[in-house]
């Protein structure tokens, strides 16, 4: 069939539309993935504030405005509480603690003296040494200094940036919905309107899932290392709980500090932190997250952390955060998602 003019001229501009916007998205990937990363942070943060007001506004005779406020006061009245409680009690904690350093690095030495290969001079861990690194390398430390001010500066930006969009996403999220949708031809707007539901729905579930595991893990950790007596139990569950928001990884990195602490105690503390770790991780991992999620987002282990490493690797830290929530929604929309397309 022939094209007239008109006909052609169109294809030619939406081709060149379809190429200029794949080029800019893999431009801002690849340039400015954090930045896309950071929204989609906003976006996830976003949904936690739309279904925490929600649930409060279907259960009481108030606004869904009035809910949100409550929500984001609720965060802020967390914030207040860590900030003022829990983080000096942090620092005094590990402030407390040179002794203990001290003895993990003696015992890491020990360990070192027993690999060969390690023995040479240089590797041994030493506070005396590093207090003579400290004084020697004066200069170089004040300029690391200034890049780790200048970093925790654009770290708070960053994070207030995060806030703000969150905020005004969740403050009119069917607004934002519609526009999304109104982007598309009308053929295919029931379907993108069907997925982006399974969308919102799969990461409310997942949000909810990790806070919640990330509380449960906190506490059984403190209570655990309390009873066996451990050093730094209030860091080392503080730790354990916040990073349990990365799925298997996060347990491992948590892992890491509590085996430290425990080689000052004898073999008998290394095994008794270990089987507890792995306790709450089986106990977190069988009951607490399936019963949350329903299986909705149940995410292939090996699919998970090939997708944290690969994302981590290409966007640091952010993109590892981003790995989980990623999977489990693309995971709910291959199996629940409309793709017919119409005709």
């Amino acid at each position: 069939m022939q094209l007239t003019f008109n006909q052609y001229k169109n294809r030619v501009w939406f081709t060149f539309l379809v190429v200029a916007l794949t080029g800019l998205l893999g431009y801002l990937l690849v340039f400015g993935g954090n930045i896309v990363l950071l929204f989609l942070f906003a976006l996830i943060l976003a949904v936690g504030f739309t279904a925490f007001a929600q649930a409060i506004s279907h259960r009481t005779p108030l606004s869904y405005g009035i809910s949100l406020l409550m929500a984001i006061s609720a965060l802020v009245l967390g914030l207040v509480i860590f900030l003022s409680y829990f983080l000096p009690a942090l620092v005094q904690e590990v402030s407390s603690s040179q002794q203990l350093f001290s003895s993990i690095s003696t015992e890491l030495n020990k360990i070192i003296d027993k690999v060969p290969g390690l023995e040479q001079p240089g590797v041994a861990l030493s506070f005396s040494n590093m207090l003579d690194n400290v004084q020697a390398n004066s200069g170089s430390i004040f300029d690391g200094i200034q890049t780790i001010f200048t970093g925790t500066t654009t770290a708070i930006f960053n994070v207030l940036i995060l806030l703000v969009v969150s905020i005004f996403l969740a403050a009119q999220p069917a607004y934002y919905k519609h526009g999304l949708i109104s982007m598309a031809p009308k053929k295919y707007q029931s379907t993108i309107k069907k997925n982006t539901d399974i969308a919102y729905t799969s990461t409310k579930k997942w949000l909810l899932s990790r806070l919640v595991s990330m509380a449960v893990i906190a506490v059984l950790t403190y209570i655990g290392l309390l009873v066996l007596g451990v050093p730094l139990a209030f860091s080392l569950a503080l730790t354990a709980g916040l990073l349990s928001f990365i799925p298997n990884l996060g347990p491992i990195l948590s892992f890491i500090p509590a085996l430290l602490v425990s080689l000052t105690m004898g073999i008998f503390s290394v095994i008794a932190v270990s089987v507890l770790y792995v306790a709450i991780q089986i106990l977190e991992s069988n009951l607490i997250t399936p019963k949350i999620e329903q299986k909705l987002v149940d995410s292939p282990p090996a699919l998970l952390i090939f997708s944290q490493l690969l994302l981590g690797t290409v966007w640091g830290f952010l993109g590892l955060l981003l790995a989980a929530p990623a999977v489990a929604i693309g995971i709910s929309l291959w199996k629940h998602g409309s793709w017919n397309t119409p005709d």
